[in-house]
Formats: C-alpha cells, structure tokens, sequence
C-alpha cells in the first residue's frame, strides 16, 4: 500500500542523492570569487585576499565595504570639458555671426557705390 510505495520512493531517492555525492566526490567543483554573487561579498572576498597576501591581520571590513570610491574629480573634469566645449563652440558661432555681418555690410556699401 501506501508505507510500501513511500518506502519505495525515499529509497530510491536515497540512491540518487549516494550516486550524486559519489560522482561530486570524484568531480570536485571549487568555487571561485566571482561565483559569489553579491558586489559586497566579492569586494568582501577580495579584500580578504589582498591582506592574506600582506599579511595584514586587522581592517575594520564594515568601514571599507561601505567606503564608496570618490569619483568627483572625474565628473568636475568632465564638467569643465563640457562647457569648455559649448564655450568654444558659442564663440565660433559668434564669429561666424560677425563675418556674415560684415560680409553683408560690404556688400551694401558695394551696392551704394555702384548707383
């Protein structure tokens, strides 16, 4: 009945998993930093890393996980870049402006000298 059908399955199972176990026992798998899913825990791990290599035995890990990288020189040079750029792109435009302006004035003081 029912316990003989139970029996059967949990045993079969139970090989299953022993067959799985045997085959990880003869393949074994290791996992590496970038497994860990996570920015903390790699960032985590790698530090961990990096101080076994130094030999350093004492960081306060919660004050560099939550150290963020400061980027802000980057942004301010980009900043200036751009509006360097619209500057220089403004006062071509004003030149060009002016060229035309005197381009036309000439042409009218031609147009006078003519008649």
């Amino acid at each position: 009945g029912v316990a003989q059908d139970l029996v059967s399955l949990l045993s079969s199972h139970r090989d299953n998993i022993q067959d799985e176990l045997k085959w990880m026992q003869l393949h074994p798998r290791y996992l590496k930093d970038s497994d860990f899913l996570g920015p903390k825990e790699r960032k985590k791990r790698k530090i961990a890393r990096i101080m076994a290599l130094l030999d350093i035995n004492n960081v306060d890990d919660e004050r560099v996980l939550n150290a963020s990288e400061d980027y802000s020189e980057y942004f301010n040079a980009l900043v200036h870049h751009l509006l360097e750029r619209r500057r220089r792109a403004h006062k071509e435009e004003v030149m060009k402006n002016e060229r035309l302006r005197r381009a036309r004035h000439l042409n009218g003081m031609k147009k006078d000298v003519q008649e």
